[in-house]
């Protein structure tokens, strides 16, 4: 069985037309490693390709979501409905060619982690887009000193200002998981934990300016704002992506018996690590069925179709677009860094990790 197509392939294309033209890739003359996958992010090559791109390989592996036989049956049927089928190329084995042969490597699942071994495979002109912003990078997924000793410009993507505003997303995100847990939302009042510009506050205003109760709290809320909080929500959205302490749980900012105390009977879970056994033990429903890890997001924009999933990869290809033609060029690494914040919706990496 194949992984299901969510939109029609010609809608998909004539989104991705339009991403081209919003965010004006050009990517002729480059090589695009990146990933072949299902659901919503089946269409991202989609982008490169019409973008002008010499090759895109696209790198697949099983997964919990589909095995690579389904994924390439899948990108077959789809890509063949608006003849795209045979200008990429599938592969399940990533060789050093391709690798060497990359200008931009996108950050994507089926690719990572990029260690010292494979940035080593890397060209010295080669660039890797992060595709969303340099604080969700986890610890191992891409070693930083491997990249800054060969030259090898990693650069975020900017998520909460235009052109790749992701923050209505943010909301819509919210709302589906509300309604899908079927959270009385004209009469409740939900309270959002999170911290981060692009997640928490948007899903608090969006639901704000839509008339519904909410209110946000700080994962630094202190006891006595946290328990007033409490006493006055009926559900608790979890919004949190960068903090790793347990937010709901034994030992965590709220516990079980917070929440029975206040007559909180359910909670949802964006992103954050919530101790869900301990919660339904409890009578606590939670909500997705299953919770991620700190750090990973739980319930992500891809419920809504390949849309923002799209959107967002167009971005982070410009980043890479950017970042690729300045290295070409003979710039050096600090300089190309310089010059694609100034041309394209890129973030410098935190802290130490920074190029300027």
């Amino acid at each position: 069985m194949t992984c299901p197509i969510i939109v029609p392939a010609a809608r998909a294309k004539k989104y991705a037309e339009q991403l081209v033209q919003k965010y004006e890739i050009d990517c002729r003359g480059l090589t695009i490693l990146t990933e072949a996958a299902s659901g919503a992010y089946l269409f991202n090559p989609m982008i490169p390709l019409l973008g002008g791109a010499d090759r895109v390989i696209t790198f697949c592996r099983d997964s919990r979501y589909a095995r690579t036989e389904e994924v390439e049956l899948s990108m077959r049927a789809a890509y063949t409905q608006v003849d795209m089928a045979e200008r990429y190329e599938f592969q399940t084995k990533i060789n050093e060619e391709d690798v060497f042969g990359a200008d931009i490597v996108t950050n994507s699942g089926h690719l990572r982690p990029f260690d010292s071994a494979f940035l080593e495979r890397m060209k010295g002109t080669a660039v890797l887009s992060l595709m969303w912003e340099p604080w969700e990078l986890r610890p191992g997924e891409v070693d930083i000193n491997t990249a800054k000793r060969r030259g090898i410009l990693v650069m975020g993507t900017n998520e909460h200002d235009a052109p790749c505003d992701m923050r209505p997303y943010s909301f819509l995100t919210a709302m589906h998981l509300l309604m899908a847990h079927q959270t009385p939302l004209v009469d409740g009042r939900i309270l959002v934990i999170g911290d981060q510009t692009t997640l928490a506050f948007p899903i608090e205003e969006g639901l704000s300016k839509l008339g519904l109760e909410a209110r946000r709290i700080s994962m630094d809320v202190n006891q006595t704002q946290l328990e007033e909080m409490l006493d006055w929500a009926t559900y608790v959205l979890v919004a949190e992506h960068s903090d790793s302490r347990v937010i709901i749980g034994v030992d965590g900012l709220i516990t079980a018996v917070d929440l029975l105390k206040a007559d909180i009977a359910a909670v949802g879970v964006i992103a954050g690590f919530v101790d869900r056994n301990d919660l339904e033990s409890n009578g606590v429903s939670v909500y997705p069925d299953q919770i991620a890890p700190a750090g990973y997001m739980s319930y992500l924009p891809s419920v809504l179709g390949p849309n923002p999933v799209m959107d967002l990869f167009a971005a982070g290809l410009k980043v890479g677009e950017i970042m690729a033609r300045a290295r070409l060029s003979g710039m050096p690494v600090t300089e190309a860094a310089k010059w694609t914040l100034a041309h394209s919706p890129a973030l410098d990496l935190d802290g130490e990790m920074a190029w300027i």
